[in-house]
């Protein structure tokens, strides 16, 4: 076999890869699309089922882009390809808003060499694949953006093709990652990011440090907003019809004193930086009270910690009362019921200072006040 055959027919194999790869990550984007939008209507359905397993917490998504090799060309080859592209699909736990734990697999693609051997040209083209665990920092840093850090290892198993023959490459590398994200919902994410892997790849065969560039798509469920709790019909009972005999009385007049409906007090709280709302069984017997008492009027305050300027605070503030007044809206209540007020940081509820008070000044307060029936 000449040379220029052997290289022929290893470009062949390579072309083969490529249009496999390519082919498999569009199956996965359109997987991963697919999933997050039947999600939005399946799990928001059972966002407030406590019974069997709990998917509030968790995400999946979808990544895709280019991989490259540090140190893998030298003079000693003819020629050398240090990237390819790659992919990954993954999910998460998150434990808090800024901690989560992540797995995912992640398809490293290709990188080959072509080398001289006895006067042959000697293509070896090496396939990575991984498996990686890691913890995950997420930190907001505006409205709808996150900047978010990644610490964890990687379980890489690659397999060198030559010539001279097949080798196996497996191996723990450490993985180190640093991103940015945006919510487009509660629900939907897209995110940027790259990962450095340290010592990926036995250095016989040509390894050495990787660097992985991607984009994604990943889909947060039992984040879109709960539904109010269905009211149950009232149970009517049959009357009793009784035979009565009335004898005819005079009535001295009655006076009836007025019934007076008591104030109500109630809060609303958000996470850092958020005004979407968390429906609880306190704020939907708000909604419930101000239908029932279309006379009764209420009062709603928007409240933030003291992060940020008090002009952006004082926007937040708003924003947070708006949310929990449209909310009321769609519950039944009128809008001529209710006044808005944003107050920001200026009333604090907790120790700003400390980090275990200061959600409880994330909040919107509802005041009613009490009155005649």
């Amino acid at each position: 076999m000449q040379p220029s055959e052997i290289s022929i027919t290893f470009t062949s194999y390579r072309d083969y890869l490529f249009m496999s790869k390519l082919s498999t990550a569009l199956t996965l984007a359109t997987s991963v699309l697919s999933t997050c939008l039947f999600s939005s209507s399946v799990f928001a359905a059972d966002a407030n089922n406590e019974e069997g397993f709990n998917f509030k917490d968790w995400y999946i998504g979808g990544e895709f882009g280019r991989k490259r090799q540090d140190d893998l060309c030298n003079p000693a080859f003819i020629s050398c390809d240090s990237s390819d592209s790659a992919w990954s699909v993954f999910s998460g736990y998150e434990f808090t808003q800024n901690l989560a734990l992540e797995f995912g697999y992640t398809d490293l693609g290709d990188y080959s060499t072509t080398s001289l051997l006895n006067t042959m040209q000697n293509k070896a083209v090496t396939s990575m694949r991984g498996y990686e665990l890691a913890g995950v920092v997420n930190l907001p840093v505006a409205e709808h953006v996150n900047i978010f850090t990644k610490l964890g290892a990687m379980y890489y198993d690659g397999k060198e093709r030559s010539i001279v023959g097949s080798f196996d490459d497996k191996g723990w590398a450490g993985l180190f990652g640093l991103g940015l994200s945006y919510d487009f919902t509660p629900s939907l994410q897209a995110r940027a990011e790259y990962n450095f892997i340290h010592d990926l790849g036995d250095r016989e065969f040509a390894g050495d440090h990787g660097h992985l560039t991607t984009l994604g798509l990943v889909y947060r469920f039992g984040k879109n907003q709960a539904s109010a709790p269905v009211k149950s019909a009232p149970v009517v009972e049959e009357a009793i019809v009784e035979e009565t005999v009335v004898e005819e009385v005079v009535a001295e007049p009655v006076v009836v004193a007025p019934v007076v409906v008591e104030a109500v007090q109630a809060h609303a709280l958000f996470d850092f930086d958020k005004s979407e709302v968390k429906v609880t069984a306190e704020l939907a017997q708000v909604a419930v009270h101000l239908v029932n008492y279309p006379q009764a009027n209420a009062a709603l305050m928007g409240f933030t910690d003291s992060l940020g300027s008090n002009e952006y605070n004082e926007k937040l503030a708003l924003r947070r009362a708006n949310a929990v007044a449209a909310y009321l809206i769609s519950q039944g209540v009128s809008e001529s019921q209710l006044s808005i007020k944003p107050v920001g940081e200026t009333e604090k509820f907790g120790d700003n200072t400390i980090l275990s008070e200061r959600f409880k000044n994330r909040r919107v307060s509802i005041e009613i006040a009490e009155f005649n029936k």
